[in-house]
């Protein structure tokens, strides 16, 4: 059964963004997962941080899903 890819994290450098770095890398990554045999990849975004959500969508994610979260304790 294919798998899903999961990336948890990803951050440029402030001074180096802008120039395709963040691109690239998400471009590779993907590459990587399609090659080891994944149907998709999934990354999130938090609420509120529209850099993230932006920068995922100009490269094809599309938000499918809310994630809802009650601390306790």
């Amino acid at each position: 059964e294919a798998s899903i890819g999961a990336l948890d994290a990803c951050y440029v450098e402030p001074e180096a963004r802008g120039v395709g770095v963040g691109r690239a890398l998400l471009d590779d990554l993907v590459r990587w997962f399609e090659s080891t045999g994944c149907r998709g990849v999934d990354a999130a975004a938090l609420p509120g941080d529209r850099d993230t959500k932006n920068f995922f969508e100009a490269a094809g994610f599309k938000a499918r899903l809310i994630t809802m979260h009650r601390a306790l304790g």
